[in-house]
């Protein structure tokens, strides 16, 4: 029995657009980064809450950056925020200064290599 020459190339084509795919389509696709922001203290004019960043398997991220963007919900006012230092164990404090008193969003943004993009909303109520 032969086979004709037209499987052989139906073979050698198949077998070179599996070996493309495997060359060219990532292998992992990046992880989703979870963002837990808890509240620490609250005084007049200022917070500092910690934010915990862990993988959707639990695994603290130790090497991220956080950004936070705090804003008064019932005005046009912005306040001051700023990464106060990184603890370890996927654990960072984050000290935010309020212009005044009233309700206040903070937004916490973070970002690590391999990972998506991630942020949560703390809302405070600042005496």
């Amino acid at each position: 029995m032969r086979v004709r020459p037209v499987f052989w190339l139906l073979l050698a084509a198949t077998c070179i657009s599996l070996l493309a795919i495997a060359l060219f389509v990532p292998t992992h696709a990046p992880a989703v980064l979870q963002v837990h922001v808890e509240q620490q203290e609250a005084i007049p004019g200022r917070a500092v809450f910690r934010v915990h960043l862990m993988d959707t398997d639990g695994t603290p991220i130790d090497q991220a950056q956080i950004a936070s963007v705090a804003r008064m919900t019932n005005m046009q006012m912005a306040g001051n925020t700023r990464l106060l230092r990184a603890i370890g164990g996927g654990d960072y404090l984050v000290a935010a200064y309020f212009t005044m008193s009233g309700p206040w969003s903070i937004t916490v943004h973070a970002q690590a290599d391999g990972f998506t993009p991630s942020q949560k909303t703390l809302l405070l109520q600042i005496p």
